[in-house]
C-alpha cells in the first residue's frame, strides 16, 4: 500500500535568542494531509489501514516532536550546565 502524504509546517521565519532560551515553539501549526485519497471517500474504508503504516506514521511524529520540543529543551538544558562548569571552574582557578 502507497501512502501519498502531504505534510505543511507553518512556521516563524526567524528564532531570536529570547524565543529559544524560553522555549517558545517555532512550528505554529502542522498539518498532514493524505493526499493519495485510496479510500475514494469512504471513511469506513480507514479500517483497513495496515499496522505497518499506523506503526511509520507514529515513528515520524515521534521525530518530529522531539526535533521540534525536546531537543531545544536539552540543548538549553546542557548549554546551563556548560555555564555552570565555566563558572566553577573560572572560580578555582581564581583561588589557587
Amino acid at each position: 500500500m502507497a501512502i501519498n502524504i502531504n505534510c505543511e509546517i507553518l512556521h516563524d521565519r526567524t528564532v531570536n535568542f529570547a524565543m529559544q532560551q524560553n522555549h517558545i515553539p517555532v512550528v505554529k501549526r502542522m498539518r498532514i494531509t493524505n493526499i493519495g485519497d485510496t479510500n475514494g471517500g469512504d471513511i469506513t474504508k480507514q479500517n483497513n489501514i495496515d499496522k505497518d503504516s499506523l506503526e511509520l506514521v507514529d515513528v515520524i511524529f515521534s521525530e518530529l516532536l522531539d526535533k521540534i520540543y525536546e531537543q531545544p529543551l536539552r540543548s538549553s538544558s546542557n548549554l546551563a550546565k556548560l555555564k555552570a562548569i565555566a563558572r566553577s571552574v573560572s572560580r578555582e582557578s581564581t583561588y589557587k
